[in-house]
């Protein structure tokens, strides 16, 4: 063992500059500024190296503590490579039960999607001005609603009509269809709770009437307005509503005081909602606002229209715009990671390997998920694209792990092939690993609650699934004859059949 170790320490100081070299008890200790880690890993003999488990602790005497420790984590993680390779079954088996169990919490799964909660700062400026706001002008929307006093998004719905011609709305035949407009509305009816609801049971109350939008008692003078015989002033105005709050595109006279023509109308649709309960029944009036007027034609007017829960809906439909393309993504990925474990070499190519890969990252995501929603944390839409992410990190871990155990000698045996290689690739997934859960630990410190939700889901992925699963799949090794015995079909071929072949008796000789 000296022999071999001078001989080997001569070739390896013209290649790297060493620090020191010392043989203690049989055990080499190396000491290096600089080496090619994938020229040294496989002339090193690891498993002499690393046979003395209870000296490990004197296996870099002279190395600062960076190198021990360098030095621990190299044994460590050939430890976990060889008893994977003694015991695969259980990390298969384990990692996919856990991963499974985990699955099972979304049946729990609370789903945020209220916009304010997600997206508003903590803490922020705008709230505390919103409260003060409140606490001076308390909006009582069951009996005395003012539209000037709305501080929160809940319970409206707006309607924006213009011409198609692109002409003055003061036309009898725009008002006919604009009060079909207001009066569809008015008849949307919903049911909560086991009862229905129309609009009437439902909306803002001003002195015990229904919020009404008051331009629309201009319907029996547009003749009026249309031949110029009734000017509407600006900006005030004697009728009880106040013109820049209806009319859009307006076009003022010479003398700037009456309105001459306006190119479009505004009518708003104010609900009830001073108590939770109808809040949530304004919700789902306003989901049927948006599912009649979308249904509607019209022949002259061109509508747009939005509700309170349009920006939360728009907010929950960006995430779930991914959706269609996760199937072609998942496609990619298969056909990457394939095409990068494949070689030349039929019998050393290892392509289930990337399809492992990626069902690994997908479990652990999963799970992670799960053990979460467990756990009571909300979801939001936004976490939909951390498989995206999660599946990337798992297939580059994957790579790094695949390039190592090419990189060593197929003339060994699978425990000590694997244990080169998780003490090759261990400390840089562990690293890269770290640097992950760090980053979106800090993430979690974040004032916006959708990217603290978003910084916990994806930090609490287990990137060490990856390696489980992957590694217990390795020792079905084709090219080694060590762990992989002959079968008995081929000993009875070349030990007997073939034998026998070469017997005279089994001949035939022509004469």
């Amino acid at each position: 063992m000296e022999k071999e170790a001078n001989i080997w320490n001569k070739n390896f100081i013209a290649e790297s500059k060493v620090k020191s070299v010392k043989n203690i008890t049989g055990e080499i200790c190396l000491c290096v500024n600089e080496y090619n880690q994938k020229d040294i890993l496989p002339q090193i003999n690891i498993q002499s190296k690393y046979k003395n488990d209870q000296k490990s602790s004197d296996t870099c005497k002279g190395c600062n503590p960076l190198q021990k420790f360098h030095e621990f984590l190299t044994l460590s993680f050939y430890k976990l490579g060889t008893i994977i390779a003694l015991y695969p079954s259980y990390f298969i088996i384990f990692p996919i039960f856990i991963c499974l169990l985990g699955m099972t919490g979304f049946q729990r799964m609370v789903l945020e999607e209220d916009s304010e909660t997600l997206y508003y700062p903590d803490n922020g400026i705008a709230i505390h001005e919103r409260e003060r706001i409140e606490h001076y002008f308390h909006l009582n929307s069951s009996a005395h609603f003012l539209p000037y006093y709305v501080t929160r998004i809940h319970g409206f719905a707006r309607v924006l009509i213009e011409p198609k011609d692109k002409g003055s709305i003061f036309r009898k035949f725009l008002w006919k269809e604009i009060l079909e407009i207001d009066q569809a509305v008015k008849n949307i009816s919903i049911t909560y709770d086991g009862r229905d609801y129309d609009y009437k049971d439902m909306c803002a109350v001003w002195n015990k009437n229904c919020s009404e939008n008051a331009v629309l008692d201009l319907y029996d003078e547009v003749d009026a307005i249309e031949n110029k015989t009734m000017k509407i002033n600006y900006p005030l105005m004697i009728f009880p509503f106040v013109i820049p709050m209806f009319f859009g595109g307006i076009t003022l006279d010479q003398n700037r005081l009456y309105i001459k023509s306006a190119t479009a109308i505004n009518l708003a649709y104010f609900l009830r909602v001073d108590t939770p309960e109808q809040i949530e029944r304004a919700s789902i009036w306003e989901q049927e606002f948006i599912s009649t007027i979308g249904n509607m034609t019209f022949e002259h007017l061109h509508v747009s229209y939005s509700a309170a829960r349009s920006i939360q809906d728009a907010t929950n439909e960006t995430p779930q715009a991914v959706k269609p393309f996760i199937p072609i993504v998942v496609l990619i990925m298969i056909l990457f990671s394939v095409g990068n474990t494949m070689m030349f070499d039929w019998v050393r190519s290892k392509v289930y390997l990337g399809l492992i890969g990626l069902s690994s990252a997908a479990l652990a995501t999963g799970a992670s998920f799960g053990y979460l929603m467990y756990f009571g944390i909300a979801n939001s839409g936004i976490n939909n694209i951390i498989p995206f992410l999660m599946i990337g990190i798992g297939l580059d871990d994957m790579f790094v792990v695949l390039a190592a155990w090419r990189r060593t000698p197929v003339q060994d045996s699978v425990v000590k092939r694997l244990g080169n290689t998780y003490a090759d690739a261990g400390i840089s997934v562990l690293i890269t690993s770290l640097t992950n859960m760090v980053s979106f630990l800090i993430g979690t410190t974040a004032p916006i609650y959708s990217i603290r939700l978003f910084s916990l889901y994806t930090d609490s992925k287990e990137v060490c699934y990856s390696f489980w699963c992957s590694g217990g799949i390795n020792p079905s090794d084709p090219w080694n004859p060590i762990d992989n015995q002959q079968n008995s079909v081929m000993i009875f071929f070349r030990d007997y059949f073939g034998r026998m072949l070469t017997k005279k008796y089994v001949k035939y000789y022509e004469r």
